[in-house]
Formats: structure tokens, C-alpha cells, sequence
């Protein structure tokens, strides 16, 4: 994977992760309308608003150095899947949330494989300093 495609895919994450925290909160209206359920009031769930956004800022300094924040990555492909299975186990097992909201986290299974692949492929460039380097 070249450091322009990881860049383009972890700035394409946060933005992501950007619009489903709009999407989920409930001032918004938004998620009702995609037939999705909104976060609730509590604090866990306002905490799940506040993870998402943040992760969204993680992934943005990936885009920024794919290659010195693998990390990161390596947590948000883990927080990724472990939401979809979360979602995949509500909705088919316990029946408790819409198609909408499983449907919402098809994309973390994009984004997820898209992670995994970017961890598989190592680190190919180093940015330093604004200039590039191959990583050791």
C-alpha cells in the first residue's frame, strides 16, 4: 500500500467516523430518518459518541503519518470489529436495534479490512520533517 492510498483511506475513516457521530446524535434527527437509532442519553452511550469522535481524530493523524502511527490503526481495526459484532449480536440475536443502525456499521467492516490490509502491507514510507524516507 502506497502512503497516498493509506492517506486517502484514514482521512476517509475520520470523516467517516465524523459524519456517523452526527448521524448518532440525537439532537440531530438524522439517525431516525435512515431508520437507524440515535445514541441514547446516558452517559455510555454519550461515552460511545465521544469514542467515536475521537477515534475519528486518531485516524486523522494516521492520514497525516501512516506509517509512525500503526498503532492506531491496529486499535482501530480491533474497535471496528468489535462494533460490528456487537451490531451483528443485537440485531440478529438479542433484536434490539434497527437495520438502519447494522447497516450504519457496514462501513467499519470496510474500513476494517482496509486496516488490516494497511498493517499486512508495513510500512513502505516515513514522513519526516515534511520530507519522505523509506522506513527501515
Amino acid at each position: 500500500m502506497t502512503i497516498r492510498s493509506a492517506r486517502v483511506i484514514f482521512y476517509t475513516a475520520a470523516i467517516f467516523n465524523w459524519v456517523a457521530a452526527v448521524i448518532l446524535l440525537p439532537a440531530s434527527g438524522l439517525a431516525g430518518h435512515l431508520g437507524a437509532q440515535p445514541i441514547g442519553n446516558t452517559l455510555f452511550e454519550q461515552g460511545l459518541l465521544v469514542a467515536i469522535v475521537v477515534f475519528g481524530i486518531g485516524y486523522w493523524m494516521v492520514g497525516r503519518n501512516p506509517a509512525d502511527n500503526r498503532d492506531i490503526v491496529k486499535l482501530g481495526a480491533l474497535g471496528k470489529v468489535g462494533l460490528v459484532a456487537l451490531a451483528i449480536y443485537h440485531y440478529f440475536l438479542v433484536k434490539d436495534i434497527p437495520f438502519g443502525t447494522l447497516a450504519l456499521g457496514s462501513g467499519d467492516v470496510i474500513y476494517s479490512a482496509l486496516f488490516v490490509s494497511h498493517l499486512l502491507s508495513g510500512p513502505r514510507e516515513r514522513v519526516s520533517g515534511g520530507a519522505r524516507e523509506k522506513a527501515v
